[in-house]
């Protein structure tokens, strides 16, 4: 690859994260990007048709589907009261400890996350979780990256994640080393 392709595949990635900010739908932007990269490199219009047009609809749904089921799980457990509960029964089993507070917190959003997905959720756990370590004195350049390094932690655990990993990584067999 030569420096101005670099630089052309650059220019687009960056004119189709300015359109997704400015409001246009990302699904929308990806697919353009994924066709305007393919046209850059150089594949035929055939090759583009099939194998991202189509192949890659059919690829994309699944994800898709993936995280409404997420979205919707999340919901459920936040309007419950499941998310809240479950939440400030680990603080009462922390007591008036800041670290082991945080250490709690951390790991309980990991495993809500395990099987929650989305924003929507990570806003309202992130309500519940975030001024309950402010309020054991935690400050907040800690209890932000407790919270966040949590929802990584579970959001990377799902089978949702190794899918996506296999598809990325299609020689890896994902077995354990014997």
């Amino acid at each position: 690859m030569d420096l101005g392709t670099g630089i052309a595949l650059l220019v687009a990635f960056l004119a189709v994260v300015v359109l997704i900010i400015r409001g246009q739908s990302p699904i929308i932007m990806l697919l353009l990007l994924a066709v305007i990269w393919a046209v850059i490199a150089g594949i035929g219009i055939d090759d583009i048709q099939k194998k991202i047009i189509q192949a890659g609809g059919v690829q994309f749904a699944s994800a898709v589907i993936i995280i409404v089921f997420g979205a919707w799980f999340a919901q459920v457990l936040i309007q419950t009261g499941i998310a809240e509960s479950v939440i400030r029964s680990a603080v009462e089993l922390a007591g008036d400890r800041p670290l082991v507070t945080a250490m709690t917190i951390t790991l309980v959003t990991a495993l809500l996350f395990s099987s929650m997905y989305g924003v929507g959720a990570a806003i309202a756990i992130g309500v519940i979780a975030l001024p309950i370590m402010m309020g054991q004195g935690i400050p907040p350049h800690v209890a932000a990256p407790a919270f966040t390094m949590g929802i990584g932690a579970g959001t990377s655990s799902t089978w949702f994640s190794s899918a996506r990993f296999r598809s990325c990584f299609p020689a890896s067999n994902m077995r354990r080393p014997i």
